[in-house]
């Protein structure tokens, strides 16, 4: 079951952002309202995905909700929030007395309170940055934004060399949600089905058109093929689709839940019903379940399970998903002053699919490398891809690739040769792509780390 978790760093991390808001007392009042947000959710029946989790009305407090609720409150702590939250306060508490050495760090937490419509990562993506200076030499001054003028980030000094530099954050776009909603739908045609045929199944499949192109009962149909006999694996494969249906593994997952406790629609759930380890997969799941007493969000009996695990490799599908920079590249160079050495810090949310997120990193590295800066002294792109994953022994985990790339005019040598934001794993440093590096293989029960 959860446990709670002492972290120093972490709780140091969220400590000082907390000791540097306007009104701490407010701040405090969003955090429990962020976690009696999630409280409800989870106390309430079916599988909440990561955007009904987020507390809409502050999503800054949903993060810092998530460092107090890993240490003090596990029923309101979740693991895909935790993932893309805690690793931020992890890293700033370990560099604590850096980041207190930054001139203006004041004022640029105060921002992340007081700012309306920004996502909490934008500002923590700038104190991770200024934090990768500081551990390389430089001393970092945060540069106070001018109404009329544009400015950099920070400016970052060591010796007689300085670079001022920008950060953007590239969210995940919307065709992503749409894609997850239209599977939804697709499943949700089949669901009346499974449960009055008290199904087990496990779908495979793979979309080779757009999911916006899948009609409407192709699950469904699959679902009747296995319902008329189930004793066999039914496959089809009619250039939309290539899915495969057979019998979930119902008897791995009953006997798991007898001795111990299983998320419900976790990744360890579908991996006893299927036999594969696919943490990164995209699911979708039906099952029928009585939650335990002490957390509902765990199974105390299981009764029905069945799951979708899909990918849709059309090539339209691909190419939207892989965002690339170029857009935030230009944003962020007309920040920089003219002729100054100038760095761009740009941190992505990497799919969990390897085909979309190879093309996104190939479209990246061709944008920074045909890119003209038109005047202003921007030589070095950082590149940080950000991929959170659901670990099934830890609480959280990321996986973090860093590539630092110079513009053809660059004129001195890379002043952060390790650009690595987070740095919390030896997987960022291992040559290996975030979205290739092989998932763990593990059992979760309950948070630890």
């Amino acid at each position: 079951m959860s446990k709670v978790i002492e972290d120093l760093e972490v709780g140091a991390g969220l400590d000082f952002l907390l000791s540097l808001a306007p009104s701490r007392e407010i701040a405090e009042q969003n955090i429990a309202a962020a976690q009696q947000h999630i409280r409800e959710i989870v106390e309430g029946e079916g599988a909440p995905g990561l955007q009904e989790l987020e507390y809409r009305k502050n999503v800054l407090a949903s993060y810092l909700a998530q460092a107090r609720s890993l240490m003090a409150d596990p029923r309101t702590y979740d693991l895909v929030l935790g993932s893309k939250a805690i690793p931020y306060f992890k890293r700033i508490g370990i560099d604590l007395d850096l980041l207190r050495s930054v001139q203006g760090i004041e004022g640029r937490v105060a921002k992340m309170f007081t700012q309306e419509n920004a996502h909490p990562e934008d500002g923590l993506l700038e104190l991770t940055a200024a934090l990768l200076y500081r551990r390389h030499g430089f001393d970092v001054a945060f540069i106070e934004e001018q109404p009329a003028a544009a400015t950099p980030d920070m400016l970052a000094t060591r010796a007689r060399f300085g670079v001022f530099a920008e950060c953007k954050r590239v969210h995940p776009g919307q065709y992503q949600e749409r894609e997850r909603v239209r599977v939804q739908h697709l499943w949700r045609r089949a669901v009346p089905l499974i449960e009055r045929h008290n199904l087990s199944v496990f779908v495979d499949a793979e979309f080779r058109v757009p999911t916006d192109e899948i009609p409407d009962d192709t699950i469904l149909d699959l679902i009747v093929r296995h319902a008329l006999a189930p004793e066999i694996d039914h496959i089809v494969d009619n250039g939309q689709i290539l899915a495969k249906i057979s019998r979930a593994n119902l008897g791995a997952l009953q006997e798991r839940v007898s001795r111990e406790y299983v998320l419900a629609n976790s990744t360890q759930m579908a991996r006893l019903l299927t036999g594969v380890n696919r943490p990164r997969a995209n699911q979708v799941s039906l099952t029928r379940f009585m939650p335990h007493p002490d957390d509902r969000r765990f199974m105390d009996e299981v009764g029905q399970a069945s799951l979708l695990q899909w990918r849709c490799t059309a090539e339209s599908s691909l190419d939207a998903k892989s965002r690339h920079v170029l857009s935030r590249l230009g944003r962020a160079n007309g920040q920089l002053p003219q002729g100054q050495p100038g760095a761009v810090h740009i941190a992505l949310s990497v799919t969990n699919e390897v085909d979309a997120s190879e093309r996104q990193h190939a479209k990246n590295i061709a944008a920074i490398d045909g890119f003209d800066p038109r005047g202003t002294g921007l030589s070095w792109v950082y590149l940080n891809y950000l991929l959170p994953e659901i670990s099934e022994q830890t609480a959280w985990s990321i996986v973090e690739t860093a590539v630092s790339r110079p513009l053809v005019t660059c004129r001195y040598p890379n002043p952060l040769p390790d650009s690595a934001l987070l740095v919390l794993s030896d997987k960022g440093g291992s040559g290996v792509c975030a979205w290739n590096f092989p998932p763990e293989d593990d059992v979760y029960d309950g948070p630890q780390h």
